[in-house]
């Protein structure tokens, strides 16, 4: 693991997560964006996690509408906003995400 690796704005522990993190740093696409954003939760990092599910979301991504439905919902990093959670859920059914057309109701 080099140095030149970890942003300075993610510090890690030095646990299998951590490395993990930092991993997944490099990873590409939709898909690597989303593993780095639970990575960032995993580790603790919910305003860089809802921050990158924000900029998704801005690009209509559903599970990134979905991943901020979870967070309203839950209150993790703000307090619990139950019609924010239900806006997020909507929008990412409109979008095709079946898990949240169940929760929307």
């Amino acid at each position: 693991m080099t140095p030149a690796l970890v942003q300075p704005h993610f510090p890690h522990p030095r646990t299998l997560l951590g490395a993990a993190r930092v991993t997944l740093e490099q990873a590409e696409g939709r898909h690597g964006q989303h593993l780095q954003a639970r990575a960032a939760m995993r580790l603790g990092y919910v305003r860089e996690a809802r921050a990158m599910w924000e900029r998704m979301a801005r690009e209509d991504d559903a599970q990134a509408w979905f991943e901020l439905g979870r967070l309203a919902q839950s209150g993790l990093g703000e307090g619990a906003d139950a019609a924010q959670a239900r806006h997020c859920f909507a929008h990412a059914a409109r979008l095709g995400h079946a898990e949240a057309a169940s929760r929307r109701a």
